[in-house]
């Protein structure tokens, strides 16, 4: 028997983030002849942790003076540390899978690390850095955030015994600094329960996702302040629906006759059946958008950009429409609203290139195959990571 502790920052459950989808993925397939003991916070019914915990938020002057990023502060400190710490010492595992970075320092030193990475943390950092019409002391405080962070990651990136990446495109920089292959585990989705009977309102653009994180933030301010005008120019009469929990002020503040903005919703399908199209403009960050797989999952057609298709694998694929610029976004949006054809086709596209890539079973398959090998290898030839400290002091 196989063990492993399973440490996420995020539970499975309920599926309304793309963490907890991403979690839920992992879990799904685990082998038979694996016992993990599972670590995250409180969730619902059924997917319980073995040990539970959350976050403390440190104090703005830890914050300030600390050398380490903040999201690797607010897990070290928790108040479950101790009870956490006393599961893995009884269990004894033969390694940790740690998925998100935040948790890293709870892993104590002598454990090796199959490290799943959601992102590249400080490329969204950078991001939110470059933000124009901030405040100088703002972007000097966000600078500092983005440095710290880019360090320890880049560490932590070189020093944990095994990388998983869930795009390519993280891949090929996570492989830039180890100086090796990176294998690749995209996001899956149950490809059965998005399937949704479609019946779309005529002209609904739907975005989605949570509305807290800065890249939907970004992404749902250009939608409205810059694509939409050239969509009302164009002559689309609709309306664009930004669905998603946790609305900050400044998502809030685009609500408008056009523009509705829903707050937290209990299920996604509802949204994804009355959508004419998806369109997903995101300019920020890494990994693999959920709000994409899941949209083509439902056979919603989707417009995003290269820099989405690219993390997907699909930047070649029929199965998108692509757009950088306001007036490209709304061309295409326009050219899917009022072409049946030409919807029907992304649609059915999108539904098999989902199944083909992006299916929970066969993701799910693919990382536990990923963490088998690894331990092969480990017991027949440590590592040469072994022989060092993974040290969470380090970060």
């Amino acid at each position: 028997m196989k063990k492993i502790a399973f440490l996420s920052t995020f539970p499975p459950q309920p599926l309304n983030t793309g963490f907890a989808i991403r979690i839920r993925t992992l879990l799904d397939q685990v082998p038979a002849n694996y016992r993990l003991l599972k670590i995250y916070p409180e969730c619902e019914e059924g997917f319980e942790p073995d040990v539970p915990f959350k976050p403390v938020k440190p104090s703005r002057f830890m914050e300030l003076f600390s050398m380490e990023p903040r999201i690797l502060m607010d897990y070290r400190i928790s108040r479950q540390r101790n009870d956490v710490m006393e599961a893995i010492k009884s269990m004894e595992p033969d390694a940790f899978v740690v998925s998100g970075i935040h948790v890293l320092p709870f892993v104590p030193v002598e454990y090796p690390v199959i490290y799943d990475a959601h992102n590249i943390e400080w490329k969204l950092s950078e991001g939110l850095f470059r933000v124009k019409g901030t405040t100088l002391p703002v972007r000097l405080h966000r600078y500092i955030t983005f440095m710290k962070l880019r360090r320890a990651e880049e560490r932590i990136i070189r020093q944990v015994e095994c990388i998983v990446a869930c795009s390519d495109t993280d891949a090929a920089y996570f492989s830039s600094l180890r100086q090796a292959s990176v294998p690749v585990v995209m996001n899956g989705v149950d490809t059965d329960f998005w399937k949704v009977t479609r019946e779309p309102e005529p002209g609904l653009v739907l975005f989605s996702g949570d509305m807290s994180y800065y890249p939907n933030i970004d992404a749902a301010v250009y939608l409205v302040r810059e694509v939409l005008p050239v969509l009302l120019a164009g002559g689309w009469k609709g309306k664009l629906v930004l669905c998603g929990r946790n609305p900050v002020k400044k998502v809030l503040d685009l609500a408008s006759p056009q523009v509705e903005v829903t707050g937290s919703v209990p299920d996604m399908r509802p949204y994804y059946a009355r959508a004419s199209v998806l369109a997903a403009p995101m300019r920020i960050g890494s990994g693999t958008p959920l709000k994409v797989i899941t949209a083509m999952a439902a056979g919603i057609p989707v417009v995003t950009t290269s820099r989405v298709a690219a993390s997907l694998g699909l930047e070649k694929s029929e199965c998108l429409k692509l757009a950088e610029s306001p007036e490209e976004l709304s061309r295409s949006i326009i050219e899917i609203i009022s072409n049946r054809q030409l919807s029907f086709e992304l649609s059915q596209a999108s539904i098999r290139a989902v199944q083909r890539r992006f299916s929970r079973k066969a993701c799910s398959r693919r990382f536990w195959s990923i963490v088998d090998e690894y331990l092969r290898v480990m017991h027949e030839r440590p590592s040469p990571l072994l022989q060092h400290s993974y040290s969470s002091s380090e970060f």
